[in-house]
């Protein structure tokens, strides 16, 4: 109600839809919530959606939690970029973020903590067992996630060109040229 009215005031209604694809999705308890920071950042930069929230700091957790996930967690990670997907894990909320290292499953709960993920099963929120199907709130979060993947798979590749390269044969269906970008044996983990 608060945005709508927000809307209507600021002469933006008519993008109510763009606004609630970008920033609504969060779940706490029984409310839906959009981020404040990011309606707010829309509104006052002419009704333009951007990642406002994401591009609040270098997105340096969602940078970590890729580099230590190992390749089952990227599998999982690459799928909520789909639309609707979910992702069904514990979420632990006393796991701090200098456990990654450490701990790979960690990357749900710190990244479900940071806002990056969040979930319809509310129910149990103290319980580090109790599974969530997780999911990527709107759009201004997938776009920082897939961009973060696309720097990722940058840095794999070595360079632009070589980006490009492992772009076409992805869109190509081309293993043997995937793998040669790649390496047969290479993981999604950069080389420390």
């Amino acid at each position: 109600d608060e945005v709508l009215g927000l809307t209507a005031y600021t002469g933006y209604a008519g993008k109510n839809a763009e606004l609630q694809a970008w920033y609504d999705g969060y779940r706490f308890g029984d409310a839906d919530i959009y981020n404040p920071w990011s309606v707010l950042s829309y509104l006052s930069k002419g009704g333009v959606a951007q990642p406002y929230w994401a591009n609040t700091s270098g997105n340096l957790v969602l940078a970590q939690a890729l580099h230590n996930s190992d390749s089952a967690e990227v599998d999982q990670l690459l799928h909520l970029l789909e639309p609707g997907a979910t992702v069904v894990q514990p979420v632990d909320p006393d796991i701090a973020y200098g456990e990654l290292e450490s701990n790979p499953s960690a990357i749900w709960s710190v990244l479900y903590m940071a806002g990056y993920f969040t979930s319809d099963n509310t129910e149990l929120p103290e319980d580090p067992a109790y599974p969530r199907a997780l999911r990527i709130p709107n759009a201004e979060v997938r776009s920082a996630l897939r961009r973060e993947v696309v720097e990722r798979t940058r840095q794999i590749a070595g360079n632009q060109y070589r980006l490009q390269t492992l772009r076409r044969a992805l869109a190509g269906c081309d293993v043997a040229g995937v793998q040669q970008e790649l390496g047969a044996t290479h993981s999604f983990k950069a080389e420390k």
